[in-house]
């Protein structure tokens, strides 16, 4: 699940706004993934019902949507310059987070360092990559 592809096939599905809330943002998820991969009505409303419990009440927050570390330059003066934001945008407090950690290696500590400089939104990213299984590895 690394790597730009599947970043890619993420911040897709986040472009297929603009939402006006949360619950839309939610529902555009909900529907590209089940028109992409159907899902039971079963599985399919269980997903739905649990999505609209976690992923409720978070703020849009303007989010750089691709923050590695090869994004980030450190200058001399320590100034930090963030590059390649083609995927940026508003999107809610959470989805920074659980970008850099579902698409991010173990390789290296990267993801330990995030909660440095972003909240932690553990729920969310547990049932985001619920969500990622479904997308990108085409069904849950």
């Amino acid at each position: 699940m690394r790597g730009a592809n599947s970043r890619q096939q993420v911040a897709s599905l986040g472009t297929a706004g603009p939402f006006d809330t949360e619950k839309q943002w939610v529902d555009g998820m909900l529907r590209a993934a089940q028109a992409a991969y159907p899902l039971e009505p079963p599985r399919f409303n269980f997903n739905e019902h649990v999505f609209h419990s976690i992923f409720r009440g978070h703020k849009p927050v303007f989010t750089h949507g691709d923050l590695v570390r090869t994004n980030i330059i450190v200058r001399e003066d320590k100034s930090l310059v963030l590059i390649d934001r083609q995927y940026s945008g508003w999107y809610p407090s959470y989805w920074e987070y659980c970008l850099i950690q579902l698409t991010s290696g173990l390789e290296d500590d990267w993801p330990m360092w995030v909660p440095r400089f972003l909240n932690e939104y553990v729920a969310e990213l547990a049932w985001m990559r619920k969500f990622f299984a479904w997308i990108v590895y085409m069904g849950e």
